[in-house]
Formats: structure tokens, sequence, C-alpha cells
């Protein structure tokens, strides 16, 4: 529900507040939470952590509805125009199974730690996985704030002015990431401890996360520009086989590594369909949209 809500927030140029919400609002209202608790001296047990972090989820979830219904509200007397439905739904087919494969993507190690290993393991990962996952963050909020200009260019056929606008978001966002991944990870010990002195044995799970983070971060915003440039459905198909591959090595590593198992394959199964979009998109559109940004070169034609 809160990923809708932002990309219809996206889509009305609010792109600060489609980012708020999800990316600063939850996190801040936990580690806020976590603070308050741990310098009352409360001790945080798995359940209590994803108890607070359910929460935060809904204080955010409220905060995009209340926004959304503001944005919303001018045109919702407006009669709607349904005379390119045939194209949306066209689009929004593969687009709608890819929010559920991206959704899949980010549940199914806890899902499989649950089952494979024990809730003891899943919290850990859970908290690992929460603190890695705002490394990329400059890179999802500068991907935000590119994407109408990527499209803009596209259209016109405007190849260097792709080539800028990628390769300035990519080179800042991975700038941010590894600068963060080295934060985040020197106080790994410190801010996992925050969940429960038991959290701090993650420090290692952390760190694997990261490192995926930080490739994410490299190859910048691929995955936009896929769905920008009318290759979603191949977009849907590299994110299909990235499911795959986490779900394989999963079953595979969690049984003998448990937490740190899982972390391999999330962050495997990230750096996967990064590094796969990444050669589509260089291929097909002639962009190197990696922070390398390598110059434009003439694209070729994929089905």
């Amino acid at each position: 529900m809160s990923a809708t809500f932002s990309v219809v927030l996206r889509t009305a140029r609010r792109i600060v507040a489609a980012q708020f919400y999800e990316q600063v609002l939850r996190p801040a209202l936990i580690i806020g939470g976590l603070g308050m608790g741990y310098a009352a001296g409360i001790r945080f047990a798995p359940s209590s952590a994803m108890a607070l972090t359910a929460i935060a989820s809904a204080i955010a979830l409220l905060g995009l509805y209340l926004q959304l219904s503001r944005v919303l509200r001018p045109a919702i007397s407006a009669s709607p125009s349904y005379d390119e439905w045939r194209q949306w739904i066209a689009v929004s087919i593969p687009m709608l199974m890819l929010g559920v494969i991206q959704e899949l993507m980010n549940q199914v190690d806890i899902l499989l730690l649950g089952q494979l290993a024990d809730a003891r393991q899943a919290a850990l990962f859970a908290a690992s996985w929460r603190l890695a996952s705002l490394v990329p963050f400059a890179l999802v909020a500068l991907a935000m704030m590119s994407g109408p200009v990527i499209a803009a260019a596209h259209d016109r056929a405007a190849t260097d002015e792709m080539h800028r606008a990628s390769s300035v978001v990519a080179r800042a966002g991975f700038g941010f990431a590894l600068v963060g991944a080295m934060i985040v990870y020197a106080l790994g010990k410190p801010l996992l401890g925050l969940f429960g002195p038991e959290f701090v044995a993650a420090h290692s799970v952390l760190a694997v996360l990261l490192l995926g983070g930080i490739v994410n971060a490299f190859t910048g915003v691929v995955a936009y520009f896929m769905l920008l440039t009318g290759h979603e459905r191949q977009a849907l198909a590299i994110f299909v086989g990235a499911l795959v591959v986490s779900i394989a090595l999963n079953v595979v590593l969690i049984p003998k590594y448990g937490a740190f198992g899982a972390a391999i394959a999330s962050s495997s199964a990230l750096a996967a369909w990064n590094l796969a979009m990444w050669a589509y998109v260089r291929r097909t559109v002639g962009i190197d949209a990696s922070a390398i940004a390598r110059p434009p070169r003439t694209a070729t034609t994929a089905s």
C-alpha cells in the first residue's frame, strides 16, 4: 500500500514527499524508539523490535495517505479519460508484477529463515537489513528526481542528456553509499545493540548486506532506465531470475549458515539483477548508467 501511495505522489511530482515517509520518517521513528528505549533501560526482544517496526510503518503509511489526500483532492471531481486504456493496461500489468516480485525479494529471506532456521536468525537478519537499507537512500532520492529528465531525454533521443543525468546520479549515489556503508559498518555494533545485546552478533550479516548495497549504488539507476525506455517486460524477466537465484541460494545456505547465509543470498540476488540490467541498458539503450559512466555508444534493438 505504501509503495502505491509513493508512486502516485511521484507521478504528481511530489518527489520529496514520496520518499520522506518511507525512507526518512519510518527509519527515524524506529531508531528514535530504540534510542529512547535504550536510554530508559528497556531491553528489546526480537518481538518488541518487530512491533516497533510495525508501528513506525503504520505511522508512515498514515502520513502518506494524508499527503496523498491533499494532493488528489482538487482532481477527485474531474472526469477521468480512458482513451488510452489499452496502452495503460499493457504497461501497468508488467509494472504490477514487478512490484509483486520486488516485494517477494524483500521478504523471501526472512520467510525462509523462519522456515529453515529459527525466529532468532530471522530477527538478526531483519535488524541488519533495516540498517543496510539506509545506504542507497541518496541513490533512490536522486533516481526519483532524475526519472522525468531521463524519460524526456529518451523521448527526444537525446543520448548525451541521458548520459549526463545518469552519470551525475550514479556517481553521487555511489559516493554517498560508499561513505554511508563505511559509517554504518563502523557503528554497526552499537547500532545493532539498540535492538538488544544479542543483535550485535549480526555484525557480519550487516557487512554482507552493505556490500550488496554498494553494488546496487554502483550500477546506478538501471532499473529506472529499463522502465522509462519501454523495457519493463525485460526488467520483469530479470527480476524473476533474481528471485529464483535468491530462493535457491537461501535454501542452500540458510540451513548451514543461518542469517549470514541469507545475507549472502540477498546480496547475490541484488548484485545479479543490477549487473544484468547494467549490461542490458548498455547494450540496448547505449548508456553506461554505472558510476564508471563510459561514453554513450550506439544502442542495439532488443525484443
